[in-house]
């Protein structure tokens, strides 16, 4: 069924509502905080429309996942926004209940858990997305809180994490509900989605479900050598011993997605916002322009002034070459 939904399109902010069609699948599916609905737009890409339910911190999740895909859309500007990590299309914050529309592709990996272990030919391909998963989060100092089964999904070619109503900045505080690993007390940090990412690879090559990091770790001994490297200290009770996104890249002797040849590095933080501010005070000034009333135009500068002056000064050289001659 066609439905026409008014958004404010992401990246279009300052434009108001915009119709946006699309063509819903199946029924709504109850989960957390918010009804989600699979569907897909006229050019045929999968969507998600996720609406916030009526209950005590629901508002607040949306317009977290709004925050953080907004910010991934601002900071990953100087590559091709990346497969692996779900886009932000639009939301409406006025509609009754407000929602989001996001890119969605694929199905959970849990669809696929009794399937596990996945063969190696299968699983590095999922590794590798999620190992560059990770990089973009570091990179754009975002903490996902909830990596797993649930958040990841796969469509045969790749994955993609979605669902970022959890999600937070490292070094702030975290929200309800941020899994692995269990130290609320603590500010969130990019640790956490690693360790978080470490269950998922262990669970997709072993078949093993564990508790948790601890458990994982005392299991991890036992494990072939190849998934012993990649994992090493990738449980750490210890957040600055836990290897950072760059360095598990390195282990599978990946290159790094965001400063891969022919592709600029991302802006500093402090540039990126310097930009803005600069961008906006320019708006402002030019506004304020437009708005002053309109000067008469001036009536153009008489030449006589200057017709006299130069009468005078050959005047003057006459009498010399005069009195010279005398």
């Amino acid at each position: 069924m066609t439905e026409r939904l008014q958004l404010i399109i992401a990246g279009h902010i300052g434009r108001g509502y915009q119709p946006y069609d699309v063509e819903f699948e199946g029924h709504r599916v109850l989960g957390g905080l918010a009804c989600a609905r699979r569907a897909h737009d006229r050019l045929n890409e999968p969507i998600v429309v996720k609406e916030a339910l009526d209950r005590a911190g629901a508002g607040e999740a949306l317009r977290r996942e709004i925050t953080m895909l907004d910010r991934l859309t601002g900071r990953l500007t100087d590559t091709r926004y990346p497969a692996q990590l779900t886009r932000l299309v639009g939301h409406n914050p006025d509609h009754a209940p407000p929602f989001l529309v996001a890119t969605c592709r694929g199905e959970p990996l849990r669809h696929w858990e009794s399937d596990l272990p996945w063969d190696p030919a299968r699983t590095g391909p999922v590794v590798d997305d999620l190992l560059r998963i990770l990089r973009y989060l570091a990179m754009t100092r975002i903490v996902h809180g909830r990596i797993g089964f649930d958040t990841l999904r796969w469509d045969g070619k790749g994955l993609q994490l979605t669902d970022f109503e959890h999600a937070t900045l490292a070094g702030g505080p975290r929200p309800p509900c941020s899994c692995c690993p269990p130290r609320p007390a603590t500010p969130a940090h990019p640790a956490d989605d690693v360790a978080a990412a470490g269950l998922v690879v262990y669970r997709l090559y072993t078949g093993e479900a564990v508790a948790g990091p601890a458990e994982a770790a005392e299991r991890l001994d036992l494990q072939d050598t190849p998934l012993r490297v990649l994992l090493e200290n990738v449980f750490s009770a210890d957040p600055r011993k836990v290897p950072e996104a760059r360095e598990l890249l390195r282990r599978r002797r990946l290159p790094d997605p965001v400063t891969r040849a022919g592709s600029a590095s991302p802006m500093p933080e402090r540039e990126v916002e310097a930009r803005r501010n600069f961008e906006r005070l320019r708006h402002e000034q030019r506004a304020f322009r437009q708005s002053l009333p309109r000067r008469p135009d001036a009536a153009p500068p008489s030449s006589f002034p200057a017709l006299l002056t130069g009468l005078l000064l050959v005047a003057a050289l006459i009498v010399v070459v005069v009195v010279a001659a005398l």
